[in-house]
């Protein structure tokens, strides 16, 4: 109802006045029309824009969680391998301590030392 009472007064205006009102729709129409056009151009960049900034921030993220994980792993590995030479060193001085109380004794030989503490005799020499 609303557009046939706007197009009967478009009708009542003069030749003059309806071009000019014609013109102003259409540049009305075209106003949109850009407008338009350019909101989704905005968008498709915006969201290139997001998706590349997304990228570079989860690539970020995760090179940081992977060297915090590497550090803790390289760290528990760097533990396990430090104690086990530790305990491989103390145990070895421990024999070479008992090995120097046997040799002191005098009660037994190079042979019987190396075979009791599991230490080579090139070991004991140097005892």
């Amino acid at each position: 109802m609303k557009e046939a009472r706007n197009v009967l007064r478009v009708d009542s205006l003069s030749e003059e006045d309806r071009k000019a009102y014609f013109r102003y729709m259409d540049s009305l129409s075209l106003s949109e029309s850009v407008l338009w056009s350019s909101r989704v151009l905005g968008f498709d960049e915006g969201e290139k824009i997001g998706h590349k900034k997304g990228l570079e921030e989860g690539r970020a993220e995760g090179r940081a969680e992977g060297r915090a994980e590497g550090r803790a792993e390289g760290r528990a590995e760097g533990i396990a391998e430090g104690e086990k030479l530790g305990i491989e060193k103390g145990e070895k001085q421990a024999k070479l301590a008992i090995a120097r109380t046997l040799k002191a004794m005098g009660k037994m030989t190079l042979e019987q030392i190396a075979e009791a503490t599991q230490l080579t005799i090139a070991d004991l020499t140097l005892i």
